[in-house]
């Protein structure tokens, strides 16, 4: 996360017009870091990206959701 932000640092001050690629992010908070961090592409395996789209809370929400929409 701190190459991310220096190299974005760099690339501002010299208005360097290049996309930073975020490489091998591993769960989903480096992702939201590298994002944050200036990454404009993150490379992540599918079972990241599945745990980002998926929570419990969510699940729980839809549940309740549906069950009240049924009623």
């Amino acid at each position: 996360v701190s190459l991310i932000k220096e190299i974005r640092e760099i690339f501002d001050k010299h208005k360097i017009s290049a996309e930073i690629i975020g490489a091998s992010v591993r769960n989903p908070l480096h992702v939201k870091e590298v994002a944050k961090a200036g990454a404009h592409i993150g490379t992540l395996p599918y079972k990241v990206i599945l745990s980002m789209i998926n929570h419990p809370l969510t699940d729980a929400g839809i549940e309740k959701f549906m069950a009240d929409w049924n009623k």
